[in-house]
């Protein structure tokens, strides 16, 4: 629970289903491998640790909210020049009690 108000909290989440009507309609959530020169190919769209210093999580939150599906790279799972790319849904800590 996020105590400090003005302060945001953004969790991204990936499951096999985002929720219980995609298990039901056994829609599961996107996963898939691309060439790693997607990164290059397409800078212009993806946000990085940079873009979110000039922007801040206020400004990452208000884009994150906008999109319809939003997609993660995780560095860490670069493997024989493929990037895992995993849809991903905003978990919500910032709503009011």
């Amino acid at each position: 629970m996020n105590r400090y108000k003005k302060q945001i909290e953004i969790s991204l989440v990936h499951n096999k289903y985002k929720d219980f009507d995609s298990f039901d309609n056994k829609e599961e959530m996107l996963s898939f491998k691309l060439c790693k020169s997607f990164l290059k190919n397409n800078k212009d769209i993806i946000i990085n640790n940079e873009t979110i210093k000039k922007i801040g999580l206020k400004g990452l939150y208000d884009i994150i909210l906008d999109k319809q599906k939003v997609f993660l790279i995780d560095k860490s799972e670069i493997e024989n020049n493929l990037i895992l790319v995993k849809e991903v849904y905003l978990l919500d800590l910032n709503s009011e009690e």
